[in-house]
């Protein structure tokens, strides 16, 4: 539920981001973008460090069979964080009409989760598939939070320096 809230929140919001870009008012994307980061981390923490502790009493008092699966859930929790703000960062990417971007961070994604997958679900079974998912998710984090702050940057540039028409 919290990705699905995370997707219509973000999407929703895509009409607005898209409207600064398409208006060069990059400085406007750049803090809006830090801010919601900023939002993001403040209101995911304290929800994602509540369920890290309820889960194991939760899945023990209603789902007694799913209790052996406490650590591949709270390792996904982790990637949660991940994916949420790898959603924010890809609206962006996306109102800055970069996509073939987005695909570039998924062929990469793949070919990072494809390497580590096979060999940490042999070694770990699920815990291992959460963990492949989750560093996936983090590299893919990392990606993109570069590569909107060097879209921005450089459009601003651009814009500034009058190489984009008014």
């Amino acid at each position: 539920p919290v990705l699905a809230l995370g997707a219509a929140l973000f999407v929703s919001s895509l009409p607005t981001i898209a409207q600064l870009a398409a208006r060069r008012e990059f400085a406007q994307l750049m803090a809006a973008y830090k801010q919601t980061i900023l939002r993001v981390t403040l209101g995911l923490c304290p929800i994602l460090a509540g369920a890290w502790y309820l889960a194991a009493w939760l899945l023990g008092k209603f789902a007694p069979a799913y209790a052996a699966s406490i650590w591949p859930f709270r390792i996904l929790m982790l990637g949660t964080f991940f994916m949420f703000m790898n959603q924010l960062s890809s609206a962006f990417i996306m109102a800055l009409g970069q996509f073939r971007v987005i695909m570039g961070v998924a062929l990469i994604n793949l070919v990072v989760y494809l390497s580590l997958a096979p060999w940490l679900i042999e070694q770990h079974g699920a815990s291992g598939a959460a963990l492949a998912t989750t560093v996936m998710e983090g590299v893919n984090t990392l990606m993109q939070l570069v590569v909107v702050y060097v879209l921005l940057r450089s459009a601003r540039a651009d814009a500034q320096s009058g190489k984009l028409s008014a």
